[in-house]
């Protein structure tokens, strides 16, 4: 069960900001499409047209999210990414993004106003913090394996 934790951990973060997300969605929906990525694509894709609020949108994206986040926490269990070294990222990544995106304005009450409040920077940075995390941590793991590969190999030839 601890190894798959990532499998119900990701689609699990990524769907309840994902959902907050469109509650604030930022200046017209910007925030929540951009920070919902990885199902905002399959409306396009789909060729979904007419009113956003309607459940065809947030369903689709939602859901396709969720398989989307599902694909990727099978890939951080099989490549056993430290739970710890994800997180720590995780956590770090979003608040950078989050202090990246509000300080892109010249003061914290014109970012307020452009983009609704502070909820639409906090749940978009989080699941943008959660791409990020994802990427770095798969990079760093493949990069720590790598590694140790060479150097099992090496040590390996130095008793031969």
């Amino acid at each position: 069960m601890k190894k798959y934790v990532y499998v119900w951990l990701l689609p699990f973060f990524w769907s309840i900001c994902s959902l907050v997300s469109f509650e604030f969605p930022g200046d017209e929906y910007a925030i929540y499409a951009v920070s919902s990525m990885a199902g905002t694509w399959a409306v396009f894709l789909l060729n979904i047209q007419g009113d956003i609020h309607k459940f065809a949108f947030r369903g689709t994206i939602t859901t396709t999210g969720i398989i989307v986040m599902l694909i990727v926490g099978f890939i951080l269990a099989k490549l056993r990414v430290k739970l710890i070294l994800w997180f720590v990222l995780y956590i770090t990544l979003a608040a950078v993004i989050l202090a990246i995106t509000i300080s892109s304005y010249p003061s914290i009450e014109k970012a307020l106003s452009k983009n609704g409040s502070w909820w639409a920077y906090i749940f978009g940075s989080l699941n943008l913090g959660l791409y990020a995390s994802v990427i770095l941590s798969v990079i760093i793991t493949l990069i720590v394996k790598l590694f140790e590969k060479k150097k099992i190999r090496s040590h390996k030839t130095e008793q031969a």
